[in-house]
Order: C-alpha cells, then structure tokens, then sequence
C-alpha cells in the first residue's frame, strides 16, 4: 500500500510540475521587450566604407615608400664606405651635398636658410 501511495505522489508532484511549467511558459512567451529603432546603421555604414577607402589608399602609399626605401637601401649597400669616400664620391653618391660654386661663391656656398 505504501508503494501505490508513493506513485500517487510523485504523479500529483509531476502534474503540479507541468501545470507550473506550462504557466511560467506562457507567461515569458508574453512578454515583448522593445527593441530600438535602428536610425544610425546607414551613417555607420557610410563610415565603414570611408574608413576603408582609407585605409586602402593608406596600404598603396605604404607599398609606395616601401618600394622607395627599398631602393635607397640598395643604393646604400652598394655605395663606397664613409670613412674611405672622397669629396668626390659623396657628391656622386648624394648630389644634393655638392655645393655651388658658381652660384654662391663665398663660403658657405649655400644660403644660411638651407644649412
């Protein structure tokens, strides 16, 4: 008699169970949370494709200058160590440093401005 008591309880606890079950269901299935209106996406859309316009043209001009300094470096390996060039391999290698005679006669042969 014990055991059929038993069952009767844990099937009464059960439907109670569901019934709560079934409530509590119901009642998160009602309620709606407001969700905002989405009004920026278009203005972060429009920043996104700015940023990577930028960020793209950013690369190119990158690859650019590392091409450049890539040949200045080459330009460097190949050129006559410091301590053994003359006058006149350092103004063969950088023809920038020559200075003009001719066009400024008087020492320092450049503009004060340029120094």
């Amino acid at each position: 008699m014990r055991d059929g008591t038993c069952w009767n309880l844990v099937q009464n606890l059960r439907r109670h169970r569901d019934a709560a079950e079934d409530e509590f269901e119901k009642k998160y299935n009602a309620v709606k949370v407001p969700e905002p209106i989405d009004t920026q996406r278009e203005k972060i859309n429009a920043q996104e494709q700015e940023a990577n316009k930028s960020a793209q043209s950013y690369c190119q001009a990158s690859k650019e200058r590392i091409s450049k300094y890539e040949k200045e470096l080459v330009k460097f390996k190949s050129m006559v160590p410091f301590e053994q060039m003359t006058i006149d391999d350092l103004n063969e290698t950088f023809p920038e440093s020559k200075l003009d005679m001719v066009k400024y006669p008087y020492w320092p042969h450049k503009p004060i401005s340029d120094l």
